[in-house]
């Protein structure tokens, strides 16, 4: 299976600090807008998930290089949901999303 390491910085995830639900930000609204055209790190592996899916290979696994593994999926999962309901559920259902200590 082939993996992609994320290691980001707090504001990377885009998520709110209380709720870790991913803001709707402006950067996330441009991703959203353009998503083929990617500019956060989010946009980018739901992207890649997006074309991975459309070509029927299986999805990568999305390692958290800083030990924020549920925030990392929870944001990734919200992202692919908000450009299309069943990417989101694929994401959901099929990208693993592993500990690593």
């Amino acid at each position: 299976m082939r993996t992609v390491e994320l290691s980001l910085a707090n504001a990377g995830y885009h998520a709110d600090p209380e709720s870790r639900r991913l803001l709707l930000d402006a950067e996330v609204w441009d991703d959203l807008d353009t998503p083929r055209s990617p500019r956060t790190a989010l946009g980018l592996v739901v992207e890649a998930l997006a074309v991975r899916r459309a070509q029927g290979l299986e999805p990568f696994a999305i390692v958290s290089g800083d030990e924020a593994g549920d925030l990392t999926r929870r944001v990734v999962v919200q992202f692919a949901a908000l450009r299309s309901p069943e990417l989101g559920e694929w994401v959901s259902a099929a990208v693993p999303f592993p500990e690593v200590f």
